[in-house]
């Protein structure tokens, strides 16, 4: 946002409005997609995506946190949630089989048609 008013305002006072560092609008400009934290979510985004197709799209953000703490990357679930809005992934579950019929009875079956 900062990027497109900078013809019309100085960095000094739109980090001063924006309440940001200049330094850190300054890293951030340099770094942009190519940062070390923009690398790591790429990887991540990859490996839960794989974790979740091999567990039959059934992994959620508790089950995947864990899976891939147990793969060594340190993550928390808040960032495994917000990876996967971003990619989509859903947990998906089926639903048990439940009987409606109650066929212990000693009542007439009723006659249809």
């Amino acid at each position: 946002m900062m990027e497109k008013l900078v013809s019309a305002h100085s960095i000094q006072r739109m980090c001063h409005a924006f309440e940001v560092s200049r330094s850190g609008y300054y890293k951030y400009l340099n770094q942009g997609k190519n940062g070390k934290r923009n690398k790591e979510n790429m990887i991540l985004q990859l490996q839960m995506m794989n974790i979740w197709i091999q567990n039959r799209r059934a992994y959620g953000s508790p089950r995947l946190k864990k899976a891939l703490r147990d793969m060594g990357y340190k993550v928390n679930q808040k960032r495994v949630v917000r990876l996967m809005h971003i990619n989509g992934i859903k947990a998906f579950w089926k639903k048990k089989y439940r009987t409606t019929t109650n066929s212990k009875h000693n009542k007439p079956i009723a006659r249809t048609g």
